[in-house]
């Protein structure tokens, strides 16, 4: 009489029950759905012997009955534990369901709806104030999902599910806090590097509305150099710029203000040292009013070249010709210029220099000189801020030649001004004699900032040699606590003080530097001669003196003329044996190349094998035979650092001062110094190679030009990697 038997006449699927009970008989049920039960149809009179097994047949009769689904094989069903449905919702519009209260009801469920019994994992909500750990069936479940299972109709077992939320704070409540703290008043110009996040928070900082000049430079911290500020710093004594600081993790943002306060450090406009007023005058800002011209106190003289880098014209001239058709000069007038009449390119000067406002996205830069009667050569250039080359006008006496070129090395090295990218040149000059004055001029609307700052005077390069460095001057140390020492203690400006960071810092994969964060990679060369002094002497040391808990990075001589390289305390040193030097070899000169690729290790890890491949040390000589043409082989090797001491920690903070010619005060050097390197090396990078290892000790000048300049560097107190200029304060710092 019940519903299945209308289901059965009807086609409609049923479920049966076949099996052993547990009393041993056997038995025949099906599902009554009004009833929710197991209702028994037949069973067996006997009950079958322990140890038997059966298996199961279906035989169908007829040509309409048919087999719904795959039988599924039960034990005896253990009785059900009282099930509570729960559900959360974290994060905010992501539910995840169901969860219990119970590992049994979790495993209860995962049985029933799964079939076999794969068991439960727990669940802890980061916003579920109570803390509770809940359980939830392995594959029985949904998780992140975007609808509540609230009004969906679900069922368990026949019956419908009655839902309860697990209380869960908002996503807001999780957020973090909003970011509060004193305005930073800084002068423009000025490097920055501030702090908004404190240590041990696991939120990620981002920044909006940074002024120009500053960048996010990771976990919170803000670098860079400070903006400019329009005007004098009597008309405008500062700007201010609020700058969102933005804290994110995975519940929500939170933003709060930064006041950055610029301070001016401009005066009123005047003229400044080395110019004279010509004709015309000045804006208020300081720049030099259209019309405006004004002539270099400083003359070109014969064999020299006067060098007008990009940088300098991006930032004193682009920004003041955006206009069509207004102009900026740079040049040698003529005799017979006459200035009561705006600048004429052919008329005005003998050899020139000028940049044109075109539109709002391009210039034309043109060079000429006095025999020109058109431009001899014009360029638009695509970029309002983007100069694309170097400028120079050499005078030797007899030609007089405007030169360009996108690399400024060679304005500054070549010789031979044909080599460079554009010129014009004015053959057998004999307008005027002698030194030659030099003007700045501007025309039609433009301007131009006065700031001569990046403007050289250099020789014009003799022909062109292997070694750039000279090599004909030296330091003579004769112990009695002479020496030379860096200015600044700061690690900000010694590269390896590493950061002044007290940290251990894993070995990278074998040729390159470190990868962590806190790794500060640096690398050193030293070229000099040794007077065999019988006394322990420095050649040269990074730390902090004499005292027992004093930690040095140095190389040594000791009385016996053994050279080391070593890094420790006294009493706790880690020490490489680099080489014996002999009384015979006082009148040699020496290269010694030491790089750290950034491993720095515990004490107890401060094995020989660990210490080798954290260096590589190389030792050029005059005294072998090679004369300084070959840079050998890594001489930090398990030998050479098992023949001096092992086992000093290198994980404390190194400080003090940056010494050549002892250490300190004390441990004196007898002998010369011809030169000195300290570099920061970038992180994740190979070491340096046997080419630049050997420019750094032969030629450093050629080094600086080879390898750096335009080049990637990092600086030496963070990760931040800018390009290397020769006219800019950061590189001088790593």
């Amino acid at each position: 009489t019940s519903e299945e038997r209308d289901n059965y006449i009807a086609d409609a699927p049923i479920k049966m029950k076949v099996g052993l009970d547990a009393n041993g008989y056997m038995g025949i049920s099906y599902w009554d759905v009004s009833e929710s039960a197991w209702q028994q149809i037949q069973r067996s009179s006997f009950a079958v012997q322990d140890g038997q097994e059966f298996k199961l047949g279906v035989k169908i009769y007829g040509t309409r009955g048919r087999l719904h689904t795959q039988p599924k094989i039960h034990l005896l069903e253990p009785a059900a534990p009282v099930m509570y449905f729960r559900y959360v919702e974290s994060p905010d519009g992501y539910y995840s369901y169901p969860l219990f209260a119970t590992e049994a009801e979790a495993d209860y469920y995962e049985l029933t709806e799964a079939g076999v019994d794969n068991g439960s994992h727990t669940h802890v909500y980061p916003d579920d104030p109570t803390n509770t750990t809940w359980y939830m069936p392995n594959t029985a479940h949904s998780m992140d999902h975007g609808i509540s299972p609230v009004g969906q109709g679900m069922t368990f077992d026949g019956n419908a599910i009655n839902w309860t939320e697990i209380t869960s704070l908002t996503n807001a409540d999780l957020a973090p806090s909003a970011y509060s703290a004193y305005d930073l008043t800084v002068n423009e110009g000025e490097a920055v590097v501030h702090q908004t996040q404190p240590m041990d928070t696991w939120y990620t900082t981002t920044f909006a509305n940074l002024p120009a000049g500053l960048v996010d430079l990771g976990a919170g911290m803000i670098g860079g150099n400070a903006p400019e500020v329009s005007g004098d710093n009597v008309a405008n004594p500062s700007d201010s710029y609020v700058v969102d600081v933005i804290r994110t993790n995975s519940y929500g943002s939170s933003t709060g203000q930064l006041t950055l306060i610029v301070n001016n450090l401009t005066p009123p406009a005047t003229l400044p040292d080395g110019l004279t007023q010509t004709h015309g005058g000045l804006n208020g800002d300081g720049t030099l009013a259209a019309g405006g011209v004004v002539t270099l106190d400083d003359t070109l003289a014969s064999g020299k070249r006067l060098i007008v880098p990009k940088t300098w014209v991006e930032a004193n001239v682009l920004p003041y010709v955006s206009g069509s058709l207004e102009k900026a000069y740079v040049g040698v007038p003529s005799a017979s210029a006459n200035w009561s009449n705006a600048p004429d390119l052919h008329i005005d000067f003998d050899a020139v220099m000028r940049w044109e406002g075109q539109s709002g996205n391009a210039h034309k830069s043109t060079m000429a000189d006095g025999s020109d009667t058109v431009a001899r050569s014009e360029n638009s250039v695509g970029s309002t801020t983007n100069a694309y080359y170097h400028y120079a006008i050499q005078w030797d006496g007899t030609d007089l030649v405007v030169m360009a070129d996108t690399d400024l090395s060679k304005l500054n090295n070549e010789h031979d001004y044909t080599q460079m990218s554009r010129y014009s040149a004015y053959e057998s000059y004999s307008e005027q004699s002698g030194a030659l004055p030099i003007v700045l001029a501007t025309k039609q609307g433009g301007s131009m900032d006065l700031d001569l700052t990046g403007l050289s005077f250099v020789d014009v390069p003799d022909a062109p040699v292997n070694i750039l460095t000279p090599w004909t001057k030296a330091l003579d140390f004769s112990g009695s606590s002479e020496r030379c020492q860096q200015v600044s203690s700061s690690s900000s400006y010694n590269p390896v003080m590493m950061g002044s960071q007290s940290v251990t810092v894993s070995a990278p994969a074998a040729g390159k530097t470190t990868v962590a964060g806190n790794s500060h990679p640096w690398a050193t060369a030293v070229v000099f001669k040794t007077d065999r002094h019988s006394s322990n002497q420095h050649i040269w040391n990074v730390g902090e003196g004499a005292g027992g808990n004093d930690d040095n990075i140095y190389c040594r001589l000791d009385a016996s003329g053994n050279l080391y390289f070593g890094w420790g305390r006294d009493g706790a040193l880690n020490e490489c044996k680099i080489y014996d030097i002999t009384y015979s070899q006082t009148n040699d000169w020496f290269g010694l190349y030491v790089a750290s690729n950034g491993t720095r290790l515990s004490g107890s890890d401060a094995t020989a094998a660990n210490l080798a491949a954290a260096f590589d040390i190389r030792l050029m000589t005059s005294d072998n035979g090679d004369n300084f043409s070959t840079v050998g082989s890594n001489l930090s090797t398990v030998a050479n650092w098992s023949a001096g001491s092992t086992g000093g920690r290198m994980d404390r903070s190194v400080l003090g001062a940056t010494t050549v010619g002892g250490r300190g005060s004390n441990r004196s050097f007898h002998g010369k110094v011809a030169s000195m390197v300290i570099t920061t090396l970038r992180r994740n990078q190979n070491m340096p190679t046997d080419n630049e290892i050997t420019k750094m000790i032969t030629d450093p000048v050629k080094w600086v030009q080879n390898f750096k300049v335009g080049k990637q560097y990092r600086i030496p107190y963070s990760s931040g990697e800018f390009t290397f200029s020769r006219n800019e304060s950061a590189p001088a710092y790593a």
